[in-house]
């Protein structure tokens, strides 16, 4: 009985030492990765997230802020595994040593709608004639200060109104743009990305942008050099062109996911290229759109750019794969 129970001791030790060490090896498996990404991405970004950690076992920490606020932090030190924001940014932190160089895919793009409080009634600006009269009608119009905000000023201008609507023109930073609709006792109309309209609760998208008019914010994705956890970065970097990430950036009306259309082996084509681009930090830059092939994109610092395939081995036929739809 005693030489019986030995064994039995022994056979237990065996699976508790087989169990410490499959927990080990699993905990060591298992990491947390930081991805610093521009705020309209979150609605989609979150959810992704949580997808990725479900199939990885990775958690994901995302810290959100507009692209000119995070490449502020990232000049100034901060660390992560993954940057989500605007590629034009992403070009200036790889100058700076900051993003790994290579191809940075551009994950998703934003459009730009008008925002009205919940209880305001709808109204039809599906056409140009339609949305320059809801705008005329407005009693304040509310957009932000920075690059997306200068380009609807021009939207203004080039719609002939902004005369008429300068003294109901309301700008402020961002992210007070959707308080100030709320507060609102009349006839108050916010511009904004379309995701961030959709889940502001209180708010309700009007519409979006007539086709003539509207814009795009695109965003890529890129690994930076100070990641700690640099393959599990890459590995949701990858995420983002699974079928799961690509319905989540849809999903929210007006995003648009476009998988992994890389800037390497892609020249930019510029008029008054000096004129028209100043610097990133100072939050004025204007919103042009910018025109691969056939589809239309925004670059954030950037106007009359087109881009196309360089010649040679690494060129791509681009608009054949470009995945691009809306939710109505």
């Amino acid at each position: 009985m005693g030489l019986a129970m030995k064994k039995v001791f022994h056979v237990l030790a065996v699976f508790c030492a087989l169990g410490i060490t499959t927990g080990q090896t699993s905990a060591y498996a298992q990491e947390k990765i930081r991805v610093l990404g521009d705020g309209p991405l979150r609605p989609a970004l979150i959810e992704i997230g949580e997808a990725f950690r479900r199939e990885s076992g990775n958690q994901v920490e995302f810290v959100f802020g507009t692209s000119p606020v995070v490449h502020k932090k990232v000049v100034d030190g901060e660390i992560a595994d993954v940057l989500i924001i605007q590629p034009n940014f992403v070009a200036e932190l790889v100058m700076a040593g900051k993003v790994v160089p290579g191809e940075h895919p551009v994950v998703g793009r934003v459009g730009f709608g008008l925002a009205v409080r919940a209880d305001k009634p709808a109204r039809d600006i599906s056409t140009t004639e339609a949305f320059k009269q809801t705008l005329l009608n407005a009693d304040s119009l509310i957009f932000n200060n920075v690059a997306s905000g200068n380009y609807f000023a021009k939207v203004l201008e080039r719609l002939g109104i902004s005369e008429a609507v300068k003294a109901e023109v309301v700008r402020l930073d961002p992210l007070a743009v959707y308080d100030r609709v709320l507060q609102g006792k009349g006839n108050d109309i916010g511009v904004g990305v379309i995701p961030l309209i959709n889940t502001t609760k209180g708010l309700r998208l009007l519409g979006r942008l007539p086709a003539e008019i509207q814009s795009y914010i695109v965003y890529a994705a890129a690994p930076m050099t100070s990641s700690t956890s640099p393959q599990a970065g890459k590995a949701f970097i990858n995420f983002l062109a699974s079928p799961a990430a690509k319905a989540t950036f849809v999903a929210p009306v007006c995003f648009s996911a476009v998988p992994f259309l890389s800037h390497r082996g892609v020249r930019f084509q510029a008029k008054s290229l000096a004129k028209t681009r100043p610097s990133s930090n100072t939050g004025s830059n204007p919103v042009g759109a910018t025109k691969l092939n056939s589809l239309a994109f925004c670059a954030p610092c950037f106007r009359n750019i087109r881009m196309f395939p360089e010649p040679g081995p690494r060129a791509r036929p681009h608009s054949a794969n470009i995945f691009t739809a809306f939710s109505s």
